[in-house]
């Protein structure tokens, strides 16, 4: 038996990785790129493009809407193995930002590249169902 790697465990937060095929699994942590950030750090911001989806395994990331006083309203706050619905709507519609995320509490997590997710929407119906599961949980 082989130990668990850092991105095995970064997978088993994610349900939405952690669900997949042993398959399928596998070839998906061939082609993720981990990442991170620090509070404080804006991670997604109004009008920039959508290529990828990132998914968090741990910190939190407020996600929020600038309205024209300066101000931002509070969407929803983003905690590990959640997808979120603003970014994924964005990527699927091929699209940039409308929304602005800023970390809260350091994050770590996975960055899909695009390609690959197209993939796993067309050929892996349990990860397509999951990711649109979201848009009604919210």
């Amino acid at each position: 038996m082989s130990r668990p790697t850092d991105l095995d465990r970064t997978f088993a937060t994610i349900p939405l990785l952690n669900d997949l095929p042993r398959d399928c699994r596998t070839r998906v942590m061939l082609e993720v790129r981990e990442w991170h950030a620090p509070a404080g750090a804006v991670v997604f911001d109004v009008g920039d493009p959508c290529e990828h989806v990132a998914l968090t395994s741990e910190g939190a990331i407020r996600v929020s809407k600038p309205i024209a006083n300066g101000q931002d309203i509070l969407l929803y706050r983003l905690h590990p193995g959640e997808p979120c619905i603003m970014s994924t709507a964005s990527f699927l519609g091929h699209g940039r930002f409308s929304v602005r995320g800023v970390v809260e509490r350091d994050v770590r997590g996975v960055i899909l590249p695009g390609q690959l997710v197209r993939q796993l929407l067309v050929t892996h119906t349990p990860f397509r169902e999951a990711l649109f599961a979201t848009f009604a949980d919210r």
